[in-house]
């Protein structure tokens, strides 16, 4: 499989989660009206990482303090009473954006992304272990076997317009290669 389109393939689910991630805790910060504590909270934190970060030049060491931030922001918004989520999500927004390009070195960046792959990995080899282990207590009678066929095609139905629409709307501005659409939509799915 040519790169490009790996690259493709593995960022879109990715992208995705993520967004899906922080349009959540947004929604629920403005259902629950959220402070800007949190906002500032992780501001802060990540500000003051990026500043270490620019000035170590070990892979582990900027591993661990990228780790280090989010587990301890969190802990520090949960107990001031402020959204650990939030916090974690703009600090890691400054680090991943500011911090990726302004402060680590190449070579800590190809292991920060390597790490970051193997941690996808294995993640998602414990959710598909946990989906199956799951599947196992479900016992498979006429009434799942028909909730799973409408569950799959209101999900093809629902991603193929998802994928189909944001694809439209760029290609005024981008390049597709061939068969992307379709690419997008079955590469994306899981379970």
């Amino acid at each position: 499989m040519p790169p490009l389109v790996a690259a493709k393939i593995a960022g879109e689910p990715l992208f995705n989660d993520g967004v899906s991630v922080v349009v959540f805790i947004v929604i629920v910060g403005i259902i629950t009206k959220s402070e800007v504590g949190d906002v500032a909270l992780g501001f802060a934190a990540g500000w003051i990482i990026y500043r270490a970060l620019r000035s170590a030049d070990d892979h582990v060491v900027e591993t661990l303090m990228k780790l280090a931030l989010v587990t301890s922001v969190y802990a520090l918004a949960s107990a001031l009473y402020l959204s650990g989520p939030i916090a974690a999500v703009v600090a890691g927004l400054l680090i991943g954006n500011r911090g990726g390009h302004r402060a680590l070195s190449d070579h800590t960046r190809d292991n920060l992304l390597r790490f970051w792959e193997l941690t996808d990995e294995m993640l998602n080899s414990v959710l598909f272990l946990l989906v199956g282990m799951e599947a196992l207590l479900i016992g498979f009678n006429v009434t799942t076997a028909t909730a799973g066929g409408i569950a799959i095609v209101a999900m093809l139905i629902g991603r193929s317009s998802a994928v189909l629409t944001v694809l439209g709307l760029l290609r005024r501005h981008a390049v597709f290669t061939p068969g992307a659409a379709p690419a997008l939509i079955w590469a994306g799915l899981k379970g």
